[in-house]
């Protein structure tokens, strides 16, 4: 019983547990932009205009009742990427906001296990 305390003090004072990063350049094999689409209505006051005086002839008629004045407004904004990756033979998704290029830095954490050896 002494030898696995003394085994277990040991292996506290070495670090055991102890996490160390390593950072790694992975392929990237897809980029998917992520959008926030927003739709405002239209103005109303824009709506029921009544055709200009100089619409006379029926193209001048059509064109201003073909006019998008009183249609609503439509906007996209791109608020980030989902971003698919290769590490070590297997594939990874991640969303971003900028976008990443062809290459992408990946930080591994793993824990570092001292041998110890108890007679």
């Amino acid at each position: 019983m002494k030898g696995w305390y003394a085994a277990a003090v040991l292996a506290c004072l070495a670090g055991v547990g102890r996490a160390e990063q390593a950072t790694v350049w992975a392929d990237v094999v897809d980029v998917q932009p992520v959008s926030l689409i927003s739709e405002s209505p239209a103005d109303p006051a824009r709506c029921n205009v009544a055709p200009p005086a100089h619409a006379l002839g029926l193209m001048a008629l059509l064109a201003w009742d073909l006019s998008d004045d009183c249609a609503p407004t439509r906007s996209e904004i791109v608020t980030g990427y989902d971003v698919t990756y290769t590490w070590a033979g297997r594939r990874y998704t991640y969303r971003r906001t900028d976008h990443p290029g062809e290459r992408i830095p990946v930080r591994l954490t793993f824990d570092v296990q001292p041998s110890l050896r108890v007679r």
